[in-house]
């Protein structure tokens, strides 16, 4: 029954991001969530889409749990890339996964000057992303020099996310800002010691 509840909230969360694509925020009812259900389903569950902002904080969850499954397999395959080069691929990988939501996104995006339950599930989805990336790099996140490092990967995080959103950039033009703004976040970080040279 619980793995019954989880299943059934992950296909909602990505059908409300899915239907965001066509529709605005305030459209979006349980109805449409349900298009296609039985109705026995819908009676259990009708309490799974009273809060869409949980939804979208479960579309964001799983998503970045695939980039870092995918990004933890191929950094097995790839000893020697730097702390750097495996924090730009797992951005990257971000952009590439929701490339299919970018108009529900913008959407999102234009909803959390509005609506604070969804600009902190936007940040906390970040906060998420970057914590977990820097660990999977190698980061061991000790002390408040880990806690400003993974602090400023998140704001780099953002500022990459938010340039590939707003802007039609392609993967090439993705990459060369991550570099330019990962490398600078290096220089800053080296020159008020959050990094040491050897990490």
């Amino acid at each position: 029954m619980y793995k019954e509840h989880i299943k059934i909230k992950e296909k909602l969360a990505f059908r409300l991001v899915r239907h965001l694509n066509n529709l605005d925020w305030e459209e979006i009812n349980d109805e449409i969530l349900f298009q296609g259900i039985n109705e026995e389903k819908k009676l259990r569950f009708k309490w799974l889409v009273n809060d869409k902002v949980e939804l979208l904080k479960i579309y964001f969850e799983l998503i970045n749990l695939k980039i870092l499954y995918e990004a933890e397999n191929d950094f097995l395959d790839d000893k020697d890339a730097t702390i750097r080069e495996k924090l730009i691929e797992i951005i990257l990988r971000k952009c590439e996964h929701h490339q299919k939501d970018k108009i529900a996104l913008r959407k999102v995006r234009s909803l959390i000057f509005n609506y604070s339950e969804i600009s902190i599930k936007y940040l906390s989805n970040f906060m998420f992303l970057s914590k977990q990336a820097l660990l999977l790099s190698g980061d061991d996140l000790r002390g408040y020099r880990g806690k400003l490092r993974e602090i400023g990967v998140c704001g780099v995080f953002g500022i990459i996310f938010e340039n590939w959103l707003m802007n039609n950039l392609d993967e090439s033009k993705v990459l060369s800002l991550a570099n330019k703004y990962i490398a600078r976040a290096e220089e800053y970080a080296l020159f008020f010691n959050i990094i040491y040279q050897n990490d």
